[in-house]
């Protein structure tokens, strides 16, 4: 999105573009998301379009709808056609820590849709910051499991070991040990289906500086997890970069 964080939806969809290629996949549609925030009043994005048009499908398979950062081409989609919301679940890696909440990320970058969603009548599983930050995995796992699987992978734990030398390196004089994955677990909850790590919680109202505050609405609930299974979420991922990519 296009904010004073930086135009982040034209850097996502050049890596996605990257990531596709070194991933040899041709099959998968690729699509621009909102580049700015929804109170802006942009024409809905390629991205809240396609939710619309895989939403009103006819199709018996469940839909699930991830989001891995701010939530709004959801909001936009909702608001182009509101019955999405009886054929889909959305999963959102985003929101401050329950019950006070606090100036997460994801959330920030737009407020305004993440209250829309809050307060709308779309399913939602929340996967909040306390929770998605559990995903911490050694960079000696990475080097073993990830790098050697193809192009792919080399590039993926460069750019990981590129990173934390940017961020923490130069800061502390050090290299870190370990990195936190934290969009990993929209794979982790949709990967367990009989456990039930989660609660159903009354949809809050989100206040300006990323707190939780009591809905309107105080029989919309949603589902927020409270943990998720980070070993069997790695383990899932390294053994499927190694059947696709490693010789």
């Amino acid at each position: 999105m296009l904010s004073r964080r930086g135009n982040t939806m034209q850097m996502s969809y050049e890596e996605g573009e990257r990531l596709l290629s070194l991933a040899e996949i041709d099959d998968v549609p690729l699509l621009k998301g909102a580049q700015f925030e929804l109170a802006h009043g942009d024409e809905p994005s390629e991205g809240a379009k396609f939710i619309v048009q895989e939403a009103m499908k006819e199709d018996s398979r469940p839909l699930f709808v991830c989001f891995l950062g701010g939530i709004t081409d959801l909001a936009a989609a909702y608001k182009i056609e509101p019955r999405i919301a009886q054929k889909l679940t959305a999963v959102w890696i985003g929101g401050g820590s329950y019950p006070a909440g606090n100036p997460e990320f994801n959330l920030c970058q737009d407020i305004d849709a993440a209250n829309l969603v809050f307060q709308s009548d779309i399913p939602l599983w929340q996967v909040p910051q306390d929770v998605y930050r559990t995903m911490e995995v050694s960079f000696s796992e990475l080097a073993l499991h990830v790098a050697p699987c193809g192009k792919l992978g080399k590039y993926l734990f460069e750019e990981l070991v590129e990173t934390s030398q940017t961020i923490i390196g130069t800061e502390k004089d050090r290299f870190p040990e370990t990195w936190v994955l934290g969009d990993n677990p929209t794979v982790s909850v949709l990967l367990e289906w009989g456990q039930h790590y989660f609660d159903e919680v009354p949809a809050p109202r989100v206040n300006a500086d990323g707190t939780y505050s009591e809905g309107a609405n105080k029989a919309r609930t949603i589902r927020v997890y409270r943990s998720v299974n980070v070993g069997l979420t790695f383990r899932d991922l390294f053994a499927k970069l190694a059947l696709c990519y490693k010789p």
